[in-house]
């Protein structure tokens, strides 16, 4: 068993101070959220922070906002972002999102963006479809591991609700490789 921090968890510190943190606390390794912080994209950067903490980056994941600078707006092609710079990294797993149940139109008002939430499938419902055809070849490119991660659930209007696409243990165990977020499956009110 491996102890991981993720650079997510302090996400308003900059990778310096996260790699430094992890390394103080004695982790295995590093799961590299990419973000808005231009430090999480570049890879001769990152090894340099592997080099100086012995730190080693064990896992990276992929973007969860549509709008990353430089980084790819359709969340098949962030996916396919993070297995290469996994690959340059020497990281064994991508971590992603299961797809919203509602699509998301991102707005911009002066310079910044907001999402707006879309009835349907939106664009989505090209991300289920890829994940239900085209994922498999994406793995079978790489020796990246592809994980898709559990999500949390909401309180609203008397019941629990997910805002993403298959949240059931069964339906997403028919992914070969799950992350399974230990406090997002927590909010899921179940008993057993």
């Amino acid at each position: 068993m491996k102890f991981i921090f993720s650079t997510g968890s302090l996400y308003t510190y900059g990778l310096d101070r996260c790699f430094a943190l992890s390394a103080q606390a004695g982790f295995d390794g590093v799961e590299l959220m990419v973000d808005q912080r231009w430090d999480t994209r570049q890879a001769e950067y990152l090894k340099r922070l592997i080099e100086r903490y012995r730190q080693q980056v064990l896992a990276v994941h992929s973007p969860f906002t549509p709008y990353v600078p430089g980084w790819p707006e359709q969340e098949p092609d962030r996916i396919q972002a993070s297995v290469r710079l996994a690959e340059e990294l020497g990281a064994k797993v991508v971590v992603h999102h299961l797809p919203f149940r509602r699509g998301w139109k991102w707005i911009r008002l002066g310079t910044a963006r907001f999402p707006l939430p879309l009835p349907g499938q939106g664009s989505h419902g090209s991300y289920r479809r890829w994940l239900l055809e085209a994922y498999p070849d994406l793995q079978a490119t790489t020796d990246v591991t592809l994980c898709i991660e559990n999500m949390p659930a909401r309180r609203s209007l008397g019941r629990t609700w997910t805002a993403h696409q298959w949240n059931t243990v069964e339906e997403i165990a028919r992914f070969p490789a799950l992350t399974m977020d230990t406090t997002h499956l927590g909010t899921w009110g179940w008993s057993r």
